[in-house]
């Protein structure tokens, strides 16, 4: 009897051991689980990108000098890297996020038209890929410009002196700036795409002024040179983006859909638009246009000598209330030219802006960030004078020299 219940007695003791053991390893995995909970919930900290991106961009720029070549070539290997960069950005940093005017410092919304400011931050533009419809852009309908580029004196690539190249080549690029400014007005109040012609640069841009306007491995380039879209403008998709508070959005296409678009021969595919001052208006409507006549009054074939194509001769100075009536019956054409170097004092005569108040100011909000800073021609001098990078100032470019279609005089509340 008492050997037995010896038994009895270990077999429980064992039993309750057994059960100690299991509880225990129970509580042992609950507690490294509820650790590792509170180590991951107590600080909510997001982690920082800022370092990854700092070094990604500075590489980005490594590359884009090297793509430069001779300022005309590496165009599609720049394109890549912005692209590589943005995709860094929206995946690390959520949404892409818009520098407002190409630049990375902290720019300004007020301040007066075309002032020097000093930037800490190092200036950009980043460029979205192009997006064009390999077919030549769908069934848009499109406008586009030719510009009036300034003349380039003689011994210009011989100059030696920063400060007077990037004098000559801000005056230039703000002129060619302003006539994309009518063209896009005019595209976006015809209802149309814009679509970027070749803009001519005089300098390369950077954070700094470049010794003869020039990057170390563009020592021998010879000017003008084709303006890099990034170098310029903001990301074009950034012109159309929807954004209320940003004003009206303006579809710009690269200047790559032009070369499709102007290669197309078929009937209805171009048509040149040429503000003319031999055209006084209104008397021009007057005497109405013949029975059958394919033009609205106020409009006249003109294509000049040698050149072909349908070119359609329109008053200066009109305003979309009476421009775009003139232009509806040649809605057909897909491309509108829009010629700024015609018989016209200056180009402001091309295209006069809106009728009314609210379109204009909902246009030059879109415009107020578009263009991209440049190092200004005081930064020039003060490197010249022994000032280091840290001086570097930035010249804050605008679309146009201090005139917009906003301000234009009696303009009406509608």
């Amino acid at each position: 009897m008492a050997g037995a219940r010896l038994k009895v007695i270990s077999r429980r003791r064992g039993f309750n051991w057994t059960r100690l053991l299991a509880i225990a390893g129970l509580a042992a995995i609950g507690g490294v689980a509820v650790w590792n909970g509170l180590q991951y919930s107590v600080s909510p900290k997001q982690p920082s990108y800022d370092g990854e991106r700092i070094m990604a961009r500075q590489e980005l720029d490594g590359s884009f000098q090297e793509d430069a070549g001779d300022g005309q070539g590496g165009k599609a290997g720049s394109q890549t890297d912005m692209a590589a960069w943005t995709q860094l950005t929206e995946a690390k940093g959520g949404a892409a996020e818009s520098d407002g005017g190409g630049g990375d410092g902290d720019v300004s919304d007020g301040g007066d038209v075309g002032t020097d400011t000093t930037v800490g931050g190092a200036q950009g533009g980043e460029r979205a890929s192009s997006t064009s419809a390999a077919a030549g852009g769908g069934d848009k309908n499109f406008l586009t410009v030719v510009l009036k580029v300034p003349e380039m004196p003689p011994t210009y690539n011989s100059w030696v002196q920063t400060e007077d190249m990037l004098l000559f080549h801000l005056r230039a690029l703000q002129l060619q700036l302003e006539q994309l400014y009518i063209g896009m007005a005019l595209a976006a109040a015809a209802g149309r795409a814009f679509v970027l012609p070749d803009l001519s640069c005089f300098c390369q841009n950077a954070e700094a002024p470049l010794a003869r306007c020039r990057r170390p491995d563009s020592e021998k380039l010879q000017f003008p040179a084709a303006c890099r879209e990034n170098e310029v403008l903001m990301p074009l998709s950034e012109f159309g983006a929807s954004d209320e508070a940003r004003g009206t959005a303006v579809e710009v296409r690269h200047a790559d859909l032009l070369e499709r678009l102007s290669a197309d021969t078929s009937e209805n595919a171009q048509l040149v638009v040429r503000p003319s001052a031999q055209i006084l208006f209104p008397a021009c409507k007057e005497p109405p246009p013949e029975p059958g006549s394919q033009l609205p009054a106020c409009t006249q074939w003109g294509a000049g000598e040698g050149e072909q194509g349908s070119v359609v001769l329109v008053p200066p100075s009109l305003n979309d209330t009476d421009l775009l009536p003139l232009l509806a019956p040649l809605a057909k054409y897909r491309l509108w030219t829009l010629d700024l170097t015609s018989d016209i004092g200056s180009h402001w005569h091309a295209f006069a802006g809106w009728d009314c108040k609210g379109p204009a100011h909902q246009f030059d909000l879109r415009m107020s960030k578009a263009a991209v800073a440049w190092p200004s021609p005081r930064a020039a001098a003060v490197m010249a004078a022994g000032g280091g990078p840290g001086d570097s100032v930035m010249h804050i470019m605008r679309m146009t020299g201090g005139r917009t279609y906003s301000d234009e005089p009696d303009m009406k509340d509608c």
